[in-house]
């Protein structure tokens, strides 16, 4: 479901069918900038214990299994987690994102720490949670307590490097992990702290890093030293657009910048850089690279005609999207009876 009136569609079927709740395994929802009520009250009827995918927030029965998605806003969650605990709710591999970190999405995932094989953990900033709040959070620090987790997504804007750390230590079973770190200051002496402080992961197979406004050397140097076994990675330079509808520019790179990134990522089996470049300078990138052995291309120019999207792959099949370790089925849309005319849910 998309908006609101898919939402209302939904709801109002549910209620004339509430049968059909228990056939509910999977549920998608990406509501935008919209009142979040409708979307509740799908919650309400489909959230069962058949539950296992939830990519989104609406139908909550102990047959749900995965619950995808996106969604700004505590009193959602906390609708979200009296279903979960009221109806027994224990299959859920997958729950929506959280467009920023809270008391009770924290509350919601721990409680779902036996079954979640994915977790989205997203944090904006300070100025939206109190220092005490903050430290009260109990998910950041205690990821060894999720056993099934195989992929996490990570974007902070308030973790320095060792904060991150300390987040990631703890995922001793992680398989793929999609991290955006925009602000990283480089600690004193990085090949000491790498040595000492952080704790290698030999399970992790995909990386997909999104870099923020500049490109930071160690910060890669981190990622490569903390994962050693990588089989895919995946770097993306290019503007990024959150959640809450906030836009992050990112700034060009030159030739120096793409040979050095390319220079530590190409010795793994599949690697992929999409990148922002000056238009200018897009063609003698492209061919500087190709000289040097790469696949690269320009992908597309950019709204503001002045920069374009470079992109670098270890063969032309490579490409930015990765293939999740953890299942989802195929989308399926339905079109529910009496509602011929509208769009589909």
């Amino acid at each position: 479901m998309n908006n609101e009136h898919e939402a209302v569609i939904f709801q109002d079927y549910l209620a004339r069918n509430p049968n059909k709740r228990y056939l509910i395994k999977h549920l998608t929802i990406k509501p935008l900038h919209c009142s979040l009520m409708f979307f509740r009250l799908v919650s309400e009827a489909a959230v069962t214990r058949n539950l296992e995918t939830f990519d989104g927030a609406t139908a909550v029965t102990r047959n749900l299994e995965t619950f995808d998605g996106a969604v700004e806003g505590t009193q959602f969650f906390r609708a979200l987690f009296q279903l979960v605990e009221s109806r027994g709710v224990e299959k859920l591999r997958i729950l929506p994102g959280a467009w920023s970190h809270s008391s009770v999405y924290d509350k919601l995932l721990y409680r779902l720490r036996h079954s979640l094989e994915e977790v989205k953990l997203t944090f904006q900033g300070t100025d939206y949670e109190s220092a005490t709040t903050i430290n009260n959070w109990i998910v950041p620090d205690h990821l060894d307590d999720f056993k099934k987790l195989r992929s996490l997504t990570l974007s902070s804007y308030m973790h320095d490097l060792e904060g991150t750390e300390d987040i990631l230590k703890g995922c001793n079973h992680l398989q793929e992990l999609t991290i955006h770190l925009p602000y990283i200051d480089e600690p004193q002496d990085i090949s000491t702290w790498l040595a000492k402080s952080v704790k290698r992961n030999e399970t992790l197979r995909t990386l997909k890093i999104i870099i923020g406004q500049n490109y930071e050397a160690h910060l890669l140097d981190y990622y490569l030293f903390k994962y050693p076994n990588i089989e895919t990675i995946i770097i993306e330079k290019i503007n990024t657009r959150e959640p809450w509808g906030l836009s992050y520019y990112t700034h060009a790179i030159g030739i120096e910048d793409a040979r050095d990134i390319l220079s530590k990522i190409d010795s793994i089996p599949f690697f992929f850089l999409k990148c922002v470049v000056q238009q200018d300078d897009i063609q003698e990138i492209i061919a500087l690279l190709k000289s040097d052995g790469y696949n690269a291309s320009k992908e597309r120019d950019i709204s503001t005609f002045t920069k374009t999207i470079l992109q670098v792959g270890s063969s032309d099949t490579v490409s930015s999207e990765i293939i999740s370790v953890v299942k989802r089925p195929p989308p399926l849309y339905v079109l529910i009876p009496g509602y011929e005319n509208n769009s589909d849910v």
